[in-house]
């Protein structure tokens, strides 16, 4: 185990690389960084990356480089092996973890869709999900299915991720990049960044118009869940689809009163 600095551009995990740490982001951005050598995401502090590759002992399928001077620790496979060995209820549920993740891995990288997931996708979906109050009850391995749905796509300049008007059919995370928020009078109100934006998460359980649009300003990395996909996993875990649709509800009459009243 050991904290290090890694400076700006400085590369911490390469592609085809083994996978024998777990990085937990104390300060700064490290960024995923695909075989195309597009930025497919932006991890800052708290965020953590490589435990798939741990638990299914794959290789690094993506590269890990710094935006900016970090601060990053690093528990090493062999450490967390040693204290897994102490603590037998630990590592039985590491184990558990570890298979679960590995059939929804299998399931995804057999399928018939040019999405395939890496094992990064996978830990920035899970993280990406659980800053929504909507998920933050909800059992990790509800949230890690979900995620295995998640599909990224990068974004042009002056391409509009989501049109105003539209019928909303999923959400998005904005995993890299910088976006504006526009009403349907083409005024700016809001601009938004990577890798803490996110939007389009009522179309998960309404169906609703989307209400502006959001155009990048810059190269985008987004991870979308549509609502097939949310719906269908939902069907599996009713009482889990109750609790979301509850807290989802109390957060649009919030925001409905809030209007009102403004």
């Amino acid at each position: 185990m050991q904290c290090f600095v890694v400076e700006e551009s400085q590369v911490v995990v390469s592609i085809g690389d083994e996978s024998d740490a777990i990085y937990f982001i104390l300060s700064g951005v490290l960024q995923v960084i695909g075989q195309d050598g597009i930025v497919h995401a932006e991890m800052t502090s708290g965020s953590f990356c490589g435990e798939v590759g741990v638990l299914l002992n794959l290789k690094r399928t993506a590269s890990i480089r710094a935006k900016v001077q970090s601060h990053v620790f690093k528990l090493t496979k062999s450490d967390l092996d040693g204290v897994i060995e102490e603590y037998p209820v630990m590592k039985l549920a590491l184990e558990e973890a570890a298979n679960a993740r590995y059939e929804l891995f299998k399931l995804r990288t057999t399928a018939t869709t040019p999405n395939i997931p890496d094992q990064f996708d996978v830990e920035i979906g899970s993280q990406s999900l659980a800053k929504l109050n909507i998920f933050r009850n909800v059992d990790p391995s509800v949230v890690s299915q979900l995620s295995m749905k998640m599909v990224r796509k990068s974004w042009k300049v002056s391409e509009n991720i989501i049109q105003c008007g539209d019928i909303g059919d999923g959400m998005y995370f904005l995993a890299a990049g910088n976006a504006e928020v526009i009403t349907e009078f083409g005024e700016v109100i809001d601009t938004v960044s990577g890798p803490s934006a996110y939007f389009g998460e009522v179309a998960l359980l309404e169906q609703v118009p989307r209400t502006a649009s959001v155009k990048c300003i810059t190269v985008c990395s987004t991870y979308a869940l549509s609502k097939s996909d949310f719906l269908a996993v939902m069907d599996k875990y009713p009482e889990i689809a109750l609790q979301i649709k509850e807290t989802a509800d109390a957060r649009m009459q919030k925001y409905l009163m809030r209007n009102v009243l403004a």
